[in-house]
């Protein structure tokens, strides 16, 4: 649980940079402090203590950087970078439309069955129980066309 938190001039640049379309300040939604979703964020650490979920994501963390980093070479992919199980993705802005590329990829991913989350030209993976997953994101990083 968080919050975020911005000087108005700060808003207002990066809701009128963003790409047609984007949701401003994406990761300021995370359930959004409502009380049913903080007991849900409670017993959800309570079932990654009990299944050691983090002592598992630790096993796969090489496999995962290995697949994530072999990415690099896929079309305006400018840096790639993670801990554990989580990835960030640069991507190549596209001249006058800051986001799109993130967009695309986002809009692609999900009609894959691929959950990314995006801020701007940058977007980042969270793998979902299996590799296959890292490489469904590969796929839809490679049909990108700009």
């Amino acid at each position: 649980m968080g919050v975020v938190a911005a000087h108005r001039n700060v808003y207002d640049t990066i809701v009128n940079a963003g790409a047609a379309n984007a949701i401003e300040l994406f990761h300021g939604y995370t359930y959004s402090t409502h009380p049913v979703a903080t007991a849900a964020a409670i017993a959800t650490l309570d079932l990654y203590q009990r299944d050691k979920l983090f002592d598992r994501a630790v096993s796969k963390a090489e496999k995962f950087e290995s697949a994530t980093h072999a990415l690099r070479d896929v079309p305006y992919v400018k840096d790639i970078r993670n801990l554990g199980l989580v990835a960030g993705i640069e991507l190549e802005s596209r001249e006058g439309a800051p986001g799109a590329h993130a967009y695309e990829v986002f809009v692609k991913c999900f009609e894959a069955g691929v959950l990314v989350r995006y801020t701007a030209t940058c977007s980042r993976s969270r793998r979902r129980g299996s590799w296959k997953t890292t490489r469904s994101s590969a796929r839809c990083a490679r049909r990108l066309k700009a």
